[in-house]
């Protein structure tokens, strides 16, 4: 009976730990197709949008070609350049986004991330960060640095920060940042364990540590209801900003992830943020 009873009870540890590490193994090889939600178009596929734009091909490294839109007014203050979410591509419905910036006096420049649209080249962190850094030098021969606003909404606020860690911009926007993706995904897949996070994920973008050498004004909104980003990971951002005196966070009242541009309070502070 006793040996009956430890030969279950080591078949039950066995299968537990033998789930764990299938559970592991997955979610290190789909990582990447959790975290992106990637969309291509066509080479030839063509843009149709209200705005004046240019449309233009980056390369940014040997093996990366970067697309990417630069939306066009008459005597702009400045440029906005705008990194977006996971998912989509230039080819979306970018129309009212464009305005937010255009209407306020600004060029809008986005760009796809590698694997996007018609953008290519192997995705990494490392590529996307050297991406975005290559579009922000592209733009300081057209515009003086202190016309440049850096802009990233979700996933696109941490490598926002990263590029504004690393230059001097008018002002950093951040619209539901994340703490770092470490932080985020334990919350996300809480039967994960915590301490094998660094060891599994390929992408971390550090928010937290980037954010710190950030010299220009920081901006951040949050909905207090977001589904996909914990409000306080904004509210924990604002924490290691405590001495930063223009830093500021914009909660947005029972505001969910997306849709955030539509509340009276995020048209306000854009105002006050672009004027």
């Amino acid at each position: 009976m006793g040996q009956g009873m430890n030969k279950t009870i080591f078949l039950t540890i066995s299968a537990f730990f033998f789930t764990i590490f299938i559970f592991i193994g997955y979610i290190y090889q789909e990582q990447e197709a959790m975290l992106f939600h990637k969309r291509t178009l066509p080479s030839d596929y063509a843009f149709t949008f209200k705005e004046p734009f240019d449309e233009l091909f980056l390369e940014t490294d040997q093996d990366a070609r970067i697309n990417a839109l630069h939306f066009k007014i008459d005597n702009p203050k400045g440029v906005v350049l705008y990194f977006h979410g996971r998912g989509g591509n230039l080819g979306g419905k970018w129309g009212p986004v464009v305005r937010e910036f255009t209407s306020r006096g600004y060029d809008l420049f986005i760009m796809d991330y590698r694997g996007f649209g018609k953008s290519t080249g192997k995705l990494s962190e490392k590529g996307i960060c050297h991406d975005a850094d290559y579009c922000y030098s592209y733009l300081l021969d057209q515009y003086r640095e202190e016309q440049i606003v850096v802009y990233g909404r979700s996933l696109g606020t941490g490598i926002a920060t990263y590029v504004a860690s690393h230059h001097d911009p008018k002002n950093l926007v951040l619209e539901a940042p994340y703490f770092s993706i470490l932080d985020l995904t334990p919350r996300q897949l809480p039967y994960l364990p915590r301490f094998l996070v660094p060891m599994i994920l390929k992408y971390h973008f550090r928010t937290d540590k980037w954010i710190v050498r950030v010299d220009s004004p920081i901006h951040i909104f949050h909905g207090t209801h977001d589904e996909l980003v914990p409000y306080d990971s904004s509210t924990r951002l604002l924490k290691l900003l405590k001495n930063k005196q223009d830093a500021v966070l914009v909660s947005i009242e029972n505001g969910k992830h997306s849709r955030l541009r539509h509340h009276p309070s995020y048209q306000k502070a854009l105002d006050k943020i672009l004027q």
